[in-house]
């Protein structure tokens, strides 16, 4: 009969300056769970920092739990801890809890009763979700381990971390231009030109490379081809995209298994030439007109010396299937090339281009007018990003991703003031990232705004001010919503027809723009607010309603209600007194 006999070991914090001198050698202990002190972890692409957990044990451990005391400032909310695989043991039951103390209380076990393999390494996940660059303390205490043997001595430890940004060698990198294909298309090896179905990694720097390897990850429905030897290696010219034509030896031939590939790179890359691997894709007749992201993970490139060089894990770029009647999201993440942000400027097929888990863009970055945008988790400079939407008025909302500021041709403003008809608003000079604001078109009849080495933030997407008392809030998105008045404690007011209107019934925001909030009052609404430069002696109209493409389509009752459609009798449409039957 097994006796299970449990090991306590309470490691106890013993306070820190900023040195780790009094960091705990845990190198002569024979049983701990730990954190490794003195380690540097380096942020993901999400901006969450992954801290690993360990155990060093002698005994047969079948279990363990402990409590975790997170650095100062920080809750148990800024982090989620995960049990590892990297220690296998079957069946496992892995919960953690916050405690009353602050502490979060981890309890794992097998439920076999089997012990983890091994006897030192990695048994959790500690993610911070939200991490900065800094160095982090965290104790661990009240260990108690299930195990069968004899008992050990406890030990004291802390342990300090350092999270740092991460860095990328600059040069190196792998891109993937944006593909097109019609559903049920497979590659044909006796297709020579560029239109063949297949998917070129074109490697900057790789003269200076002996190999690269990385999974791909492609959309449902999408497949690695047939024609498995095909996967090669060879030199894209300038002048030359044909993909055949020429024999390759056995040793141009990446590896490739299960989405994985790995190839020797044997060729240099020159001023007119670039290594590439290129690989034939199938595409089933069921999938759906649209676009699909494809992801390339765990990018490993390896110099001529054998050192790993530090490059972004993560690329992406997108295959578009066939001739999309409606638009649709598409999600990217890690590295996003040139050749992707030139596609995506002209691609209307997009609804939604959500950026929330990418770390570095190159080339322009083109805002689409009314197609949502989702900025990057974490800040990033861009080197250009471009805007332009297509005015039929002078006067309208805005919220973008970037710094913009006023010249001769736009001018920004914010909310001074508001009386019992007219909304005032001065100018300003400029407006911050993610901040929303009023604008007014001074010449032509686009809004072109772009920048230089900008920087890409989402901001918090409002602006406050109070005004006679009472508050006022401007809100911006960036991608389409959906506004209930009924569902809303405040009153909300947006441009259309010549003035603030009254928000009565549910309407839609298109991207990139703005509506003002101010609390409820018993009294009588203000239906329609005139708008006016503060500057100006009167107010200054403004023509439409502002819609994704520059149309309107306002429908009013005679007493300015706003409505979904004409009703019999007088409606005021786009302006105009028009008799429906």
């Amino acid at each position: 009969m097994k006796i299970k006999t449990l090991l306590t070991i309470a490691l106890l914090a013993i306070g820190w300056s900023s040195a780790m001198a009094d960091d705990t050698d845990i190198s002569s202990c024979e049983n701990v769970v730990y954190i490794q002190s003195g380690s540097t972890i380096s942020m993901e692409n999400d901006g969450s920092a992954i801290i690993p957990i360990n155990m060093k044990n002698s005994i047969d451990a079948t279990g363990y739990q402990f409590k975790l005391f997170l650095p100062d400032g920080m809750t148990a909310s800024d982090v989620t801890i995960a049990n590892s695989k990297a220690r296998k043991a079957d069946n496992v039951s892995f919960n953690f809890k916050e405690q009353s103390d602050g502490s979060i209380m981890v309890v794992t076990y097998t439920t076999d009763d089997v012990s983890f393999s091994g006897n030192d390494g990695e048994v959790a996940m500690l993610t911070i979700t939200s991490a900065q660059a800094k160095d982090y303390t965290f104790t661990i205490s009240d260990v108690v381990m299930t195990y069968h043997g004899p008992t050990v001595k406890p030990i004291n430890v802390t342990s300090t971390i350092t999270v740092k940004d991460n860095t990328y060698t600059e040069g190196y990198s792998i891109s993937v231009a944006p593909l097109k294909a019609d559903a049920g298309q497979e590659y044909d090896e006796d297709i020579t030109s560029g239109d063949n179905l297949v998917a070129l990694f074109k490697m900057a720097n790789a003269a200076e490379l002996s190999k690269v390897e990385f999974d791909v990850e492609l959309p449902e429905g999408v497949a690695v081809g047939q024609y498995s030897y095909t996967v090669k290696k060879q030199t894209l010219y300038a002048d030359d995209i044909y993909y055949g034509g020429s024999y390759y030896s056995e040793e141009d031939f990446p590896e490739i298994e299960d989405g994985h590939i790995s190839a020797e790179l044997t060729v240099n890359a020159t001023e007119d030439a670039v290594p590439f691997i290129q690989l034939p894709l199938t595409t089933e007749t069921s999938m759906t007109a649209g676009v699909y992201p494809i992801v390339l993970r765990n990018i490993v490139m390896t110099d001529k010396d054998g050192e790993a060089v530090n490059v972004n894990p993560t690329v992406s770029t997108y295959i578009k299937i066939g001739t999309p009647t409606t638009t649709s999201d598409l999600a990217l993440e890690g590295a996003v090339s040139a050749d992707v942000t030139e596609s995506l400027a002209d691609d209307a097929s997009i609804s939604t281009l959500d950026m929330s888990k990418v770390t570095s863009i190159d080339g322009t970055l083109t805002l689409v007018d009314g197609h949502g945008f989702v900025a990057p988790a974490k800040t990033l400079t861009v080197d250009k990003v471009a805007y332009l939407r297509s005015m039929t008025n002078s006067w309208g909302t805005i919220c973008l991703p970037f710094d913009v500021e006023s010249d001769a041709s736009v001018q920004f403003y914010e909310l001074a003031g508001v009386s019992d008809t007219k909304m005032s608003f001065s100018p300003v000079t400029s407006v911050k990232a993610g901040t929303p604001a009023v604008f007014k078109l001074l010449s032509g009849s686009d809004a072109s705004l772009s920048a230089d080495d900008v920087t890409i933030s989402a901001g918090d997407n409002t602006w406050s001010t109070t005004i006679s008392g009472n508050s006022w809030t401007m809100n911006g998105t960036m991608t389409a919503t959906t506004l209930d008045p009924s569902t809303v404690n405040n009153d909300i007011y947006y441009i259309a027809e010549d003035k603030f209107w009254y928000g009565n019934q549910t309407f839609s925001v298109p991207a990139f723009r703005g509506w003002f909030e101010t609390p409820k009052s018993a009294g009588a609404k203000v239906v329609a607010f005139d708008i006016a430069d503060s500057s100006e002696s009167t107010a200054t109209a403004i023509k439409y309603v502002e819609n994704a493409d520059g149309t309107v389509d306002a429908v009013f009752d005679l007493s300015g209600r706003r409505l979904s459609a004409p009703q019999n009798g007088i409606n005021i449409i786009n302006g105009k007194k028009i008799v429906t039957k």
